[in-house]
């Protein structure tokens, strides 16, 4: 049960993540210039550094602090996510010790 306990958990996250992350592309949409990010592609899901100054669209204040805060949120809710996985994979390798021992497997 420890197991399958995690699960909602691991959900919600995901979920929060995803909302957090439609809302920094909207704001993000409205500071970098969307050339910027198409020279910063590489090969499959390659993405290259530019050394360019690159200018924003926008230096407005109250949108770059907005843009700033989902990083934050996201920063977090990626840790949440990170640490609930790795908690997944210890009940998980415990659960499979549990069935291999209880049923000779």
């Amino acid at each position: 049960m420890t197991y399958y306990e995690k699960f909602p958990l691991i959900r919600l996250l995901e979920s929060v993540n995803e909302t957090e992350f439609t809302e920094y592309k909207k704001v993000a949409a409205k500071i970098f210039s969307p050339d910027v990010f198409l020279k910063m592609e590489g090969i499959g899901s390659e993405i290259k550094r530019t050394s360019e100054n690159v200018p924003l669209r926008t230096t407005d204040n109250q949108l770059l602090q907005e843009l700033s805060i989902f990083s934050v949120y996201m920063h977090g809710t990626k840790k949440g996510i990170l640490a609930t996985d790795e908690e997944l994979k210890i009940v998980g390798k415990e659960l499979i010790e549990y069935l291999q021992k209880e049923y000779h497997l």
